[in-house]
């Protein structure tokens, strides 16, 4: 085996010690310990590491995450006790700044590698289109994981970064495992096992606020000018950029604008917020008198409450129960405010839950086995024939000092559950912040440097006058300092 941070430490490598943990939708780890006996060997934390099997084989590529040092009583050497995370934790660092909209999820993928990933040497492994998206927007509150995740929920995909650094985000049955297995396999230690405990058919999902489908024309927002009135309300909440009318005379659009954005340094007429039923004129207009009338058309705000159901999952375990077969879920997610958006992740969620999973998990000393892969499983004991499991877990371990790996593995024929459930709950317990309301201006900064250089050349004309002594003295064309 061969290790390499980044110069070759094989030498250093205390045998038996290595653990690798491969995962979709999570981070994958390596553990493994390092004997230095002249105490010489410096690891900085969050220096790149490669890990080879016996025959040559990448099989963990990431970064090292706080090394750990041990100097044992009575001897000059240090132990290290190294964790590291895989390439994943490149989409950790960045924050994404993009609004989108009426595109693909791929195209926003690529986009986003383009944009962030690349610059840290990200390539595309495989990255299928999805659905196609009514609106994404990202105020860069999220990194460019959690965007991920959230797209990958919204078309039922996995995504992840290899070793390699090669960026998948595709259809969880796109890349066909090494091998395949059958009742003479060698394998050992099998288990199999049905879970429904997520399991839903009928899904939720409670919003923030959605504009009205239609705009509100001709309202007359309270209270009727008064002499002394500027802020005036209405009815609901406002979506976006109203049209005041005074006096049935429309103000000019460009004299509207965002509360506490517009008209800092040019004082405009009116101002609305995203959010709020007010509108207020500015103090260098005349206030309205009683004399005066007022009225908006403008976009509401109402709050945004989507359902979907899947009738075939409901009939099947209304047949399998003797009941109604409905299983409900209900999630809040406060900064969705978009119904088409809502809609997208309530089928996700279900594309997911619909399917009550048989987790298989078995050990095998036979490598080319990895997180992501889709593997056709025929176990006749266990009643499964020529189905297909998605391999979302691979456990690595140095078995001994004789260059044996032994693989742990875990497999779902449904959709991945373990992490994608932690990810959903975090959902639940904190908004998305994946949209940009109108109110809203995206500012962008982009530091750039140039050089330049530059000479002078000054001349000097010196100016200097006799000093008086002993054989120099004034005269009419001469005069001392």
């Amino acid at each position: 085996m061969a290790i390499y941070i980044p110069v070759d430490l094989t030498g250093y490598y205390q045998s038996q010690t290595l653990e690798i943990q491969d995962e979709i939708n999570a981070r994958s780890t390596a553990r493994f310990g390092m004997v230095d006996v002249n105490a010489t060997l410096t690891l900085e934390d969050g220096a790149p590491i490669e890990i080879y099997d016996y025959s040559g084989n990448l099989i963990f590529g990431g970064f090292i995450n706080y090394p750990r040092r041990i100097n044992p009583l009575g001897t000059d050497a240090l132990f290290f006790d190294i964790e590291a995370i895989d390439q994943h934790e490149i989409a950790d660092r960045y924050l994404v700044a993009e609004a989108f909209t009426s595109q693909t999820a791929g195209y926003i993928v690529n986009t986003i590698l383009t944009n962030y990933l690349a610059a840290d040497g990200v390539t595309v492994g495989n990255i299928e289109s999805g659905i196609t998206l009514d609106v994404a927007k990202f105020p860069r509150a999220n990194t460019v994981a959690e965007v991920l995740d959230n797209l990958a929920e919204i078309c039922g995909f996995i995504w992840y970064i290899d070793f390699d650094k090669k960026l998948y985000f595709q259809e969880r049955n796109a890349t066909v495992a090494g091998f395949n297995l059958v009742d003479n396999s060698a394998i050992v230690n099998i288990n199999v096992r049905n879970d429904r405990s997520k399991y839903r058919n009928r899904q939720y999902i409670r919003g923030g606020q959605t504009p009205t489908d239609s705009p509100i024309t001709g309202e007359s927002p309270t209270p009727k000018p008064d002499g002394t009135t500027r802020t005036f309300v209405t009815r609901y909440p406002i979506a976006q950029a109203p049209t005041i009318y005074i006096n049935s005379v429309a103000v000019p659009a460009n004299q509207i604008g965002i509360n506490g954005v517009d008209g800092q340094v040019t004082p405009l007429q009116w101002y609305w917020s995203y959010g709020s039923n007010t509108v207020t004129q500015d103090t260098t207009q005349t206030v309205l008198n009683t004399s005066d009338t007022i009225t908006i058309d403008y976009i509401g705000l109402i709050p945004l409450l989507v359902v979907v159901e899947d009738s075939n999952a409901i009939a099947q375990r209304a047949t399998i129960e003797n009941l109604s077969g409905v299983y409900e879920s209900l999630e809040t997610l406060p900064n969705v405010n978009d119904k088409q958006q809502a809609l997208d992740i309530a089928n996700g969620k279900l594309r997911k839950y619909t399917v009550i999973p048989r987790e298989l998990t078995y050990q095998t000393f036979t490598n080319g086995l990895s997180a992501g892969q889709l593997q056709t499983v025929t176990l006749s004991k266990y009643g499964i024939n020529a189905a297909e499991f998605l391999i979302d877990r691979v456990t690595i371990r140095d078995l001994d000092d004789q260059g044996t790996f032994v693989y742990d593995i875990h497999a779902v024929d449904g959709e991945p559950f373990g992490s994608w459930t932690k990810f959903f709950e975090s959902l639940i317990r904190k908004e998305s912040g994946l949209v940009i309301d109108t109110d809203e201006k995206l500012i962008v900064l982009k530091t750039s440097y140039e050089t330049d250089s530059w000479s002078e050349i000054h001349t000097y004309n010196i100016f200097a006058c006799p000093i008086v002594a002993d054989t120099l003295y004034p005269s009419d064309t001469l005069y001392p300092c």
